[in-house]
């Protein structure tokens, strides 16, 4: 995915070029690996694909502690009202086109290691970018769903967007996410994100919103 070649980023709505912007920074630290030399401990250091930039490997021991740290803060959140995510869950019908917000109790973040499966039988010694949105319908308690890289675009727009109180429409957003990520089967793709948008609705985390003379959605 080569945005800067896409003649209409700039004319995407501002949080879907955002999030694919973020991710694609994200999948460019998975070029080369390579060691620095001229020190007695020798640096593990990862080449990025696009800029030649090279950048330390995170430690497992870190990304384990930036997951608990995620998984702290959605747990220690107010519990939702009543025994939904959000607010009432939406009719399946409008979820294609209705501008959605997402709930704070949804988090989309992006780890160098697949740390969901834990410590036992885990290879840190090989990174393996892994694309998570946690979540917790329950105080106290956070689970998990690991997203291909354009449907986890798509959450991420969602996530920015409703940090800032506007919404999006998933439909829409997941074409121009199809068309900067140049996939084939477009009708699958949307089919594949809309699935996702439905589980988050089923688990409460997503609301409805109203439009505004400015295009934009708010609650």
């Amino acid at each position: 995915m080569e945005l800067n070649n896409k003649p209409g980023l700039q004319s995407l709505n501002t949080y879907v070029r955002r999030a694919l912007t973020s991710v694609q920074a994200s999948q460019q630290w998975q070029g080369e690996t390579v060691y620095a030399t001229g020190n007695t401990r020798a640096m593990r250091l990862e080449r990025c694909s696009m800029t030649d930039l090279v950048r330390p490997v995170l430690p497992f021991s870190q990304v384990m502690v930036s997951f608990e740290l995620s998984k702290l803060r959605l747990s220690t959140l107010p519990a939702p009202a009543g025994t939904r995510g959000y607010g009432p869950s939406l009719e399946s019908a409008d979820l294609a086109h209705s501008p959605l917000l997402l709930s704070k109790h949804a988090l989309p973040q992006v780890y160098d290691y697949p740390i969901q499966n834990g410590a036992v039988g885990l290879d840190t010694n090989t990174p393996k970018l892994t694309f998570l949105l946690l979540y917790s319908v329950e105080k106290g308690k956070v689970s998990f769903l690991e997203l291909p890289p354009p449907v986890y675009t798509l959450v991420l727009a969602l996530r920015m967007a409703s940090d800032n109180q506007c919404a999006l429409g998933a439909t829409e957003s997941l074409l121009d996410i199809a068309e900067c990520w140049d996939i084939e089967n477009v009708v699958e793709f949307v089919e594949q994100g809309l699935k996702v948008v439905s589980r988050l609705n089923d688990m409460g985390l997503l609301q409805s919103a109203v439009a505004t003379p400015l295009g934009e959605y708010y609650e």
